[in-house]
């Protein structure tokens, strides 16, 4: 597909095309993998996070336990705030520790694959390690995150809270 059909059927902005774009184009050049946005993701979110505190917003999310409700709260506000994609699937696999979120691949905006055009064998998505880091931050759990498969259409992710070891 064109980028110009991409930008009006996603209803895409110059924002979404420079993110996308500029995470597309340092995976061309060797500068960025998966993991190592998975690591630089802490740093935007805690923007983030600093971002919605200066404006006043999103106080509610003071230190909260893990939970779906928590989860759909943060990802409703990054659709409100960053209109990344539309409301995923999120559906919870184990009460309080696990829940799985599913986003439609051809609506992401920020997609370095559909959006960006870059030819990634695997993955470069912010969204699970984003929203991981946001989760862990206004949480006292330590929160994990698998990396996205694709099934059926969706990117597929897996968040969990992760069980203290006692030795």
């Amino acid at each position: 597909m064109s980028l110009e059909n991409t930008i009006k059927e996603r209803g895409l902005s110059a924002c979404n095309i420079l993110i996308a774009t500029l995470l597309a184009e340092f995976w061309n050049y060797g500068f960025v993998n998966q993991g190592t946005l998975n690591i630089i993701t802490k740093k935007i979110a805690d923007s983030l996070v600093t971002y919605c505190e200066s404006k006043g917003t999103d106080q509610s999310l003071k230190e909260v336990p893990f939970s779906k409700e928590f989860v759909e709260k943060i990802i409703d506000s990054f659709i409100e705030k960053l209109d990344p994609f539309p409301k995923p699937e999120i559906i919870e696999l184990e009460k309080d520790k696990k829940i799985e979120i599913k986003i439609e691949t051809n609506k992401c905006k920020f997609c370095p694959k559909g959006v960006g055009q870059a030819e990634i064998p695997g993955t470069l998505c912010m969204f699970p390690s984003l929203i991981r880091w946001i989760i862990q931050d206004h949480t006292s759990e330590k929160i994990s995150n698998t990396n996205i498969i694709k099934e059926e259409g969706r990117c597929v992710f897996i968040l969990s809270k992760e069980e203290n070891k006692e030795e």
